[in-house]
């Protein structure tokens, strides 16, 4: 859903402003689980402005050779993580801010955290499935959100540059910074514009439309 190049030749303009070298920049597909792509279909997610000018990773959460391992969270996820992206000097995720239905919100550290990691990662992490407080909407007290904050910070992730889209899917709100407070201002501004508390009529229907 993202509009790529809107969001990428601003990041990597930004980028060269503070003296960070073109030539050094590379950029990663981050598919969690789900098949790599191959180049055909590369070039339809990624405007050829990008993939004529910069190398492109797309992610394998089951080829482990290319996976590092770098501890375990507190809830005991271990974490392995894209060995390439791990190594790079600054690491920048992209995405969208969004309530998303068990992880509370999309954006932030998830991109690096469930899009780069490894399959044991990945399945651990979602194994919170069940947790009453893994839903829409839920962001502190969502265990598997909070993991996923955790694999983050183990990932080092430097920053992240997010936006948040109308119903038009036309950006409306961008940020930029360290990825927790990136996050919890996305979140902010969504709440804000975006969403209602239904207070004590939560569940007083069956159906809100």
């Amino acid at each position: 859903p993202l509009p790529i190049d809107e969001i990428l030749e601003p990041l990597i303009a930004h980028l060269s402003t503070l003296q960070a070298d073109p030539g050094r920049m590379r950029f990663f597909i981050a598919t969690g689980t789900h098949k790599p792509l191959s180049e055909p279909e590369i070039s339809q997610f990624l405007p050829e402005a990008i993939t004529t000018r910069f190398p492109i990773l797309c992610h394998d959460c089951d080829q482990t050779d290319h996976l590092l391992y770098l501890g375990q969270t507190t809830v005991g996820t271990p974490v392995w993580a894209n060995r390439a992206f791990y190594e790079a000097d600054i690491r920048i995720v992209n995405g969208n801010i969004e309530p998303h239905h068990f992880m509370g919100y999309s954006g932030g550290m998830k991109t690096a955290a469930i899009g780069l990691g490894g399959r044991e990662t990945i399945t651990k992490n979602h194994a919170m499935l069940a947790h009453p407080n893994a839903k829409m909407g839920l962001y502190k007290s969502n265990p598997m959100r909070m993991d996923v904050e955790e694999i983050g910070r183990l990932m080092g992730v430097h920053f992240a540059f997010n936006i948040v889209m109308d119903s038009e899917k036309r950006i409306v709100s961008a940020f930029w910074g360290e990825p927790g407070a990136v996050i919890r201002a996305g979140i902010a501004y969504y709440q804000d514009h975006f969403q209602m508390d239904l207070g004590d009529h939560m569940h007083k229907y069956d159906l809100v439309i």
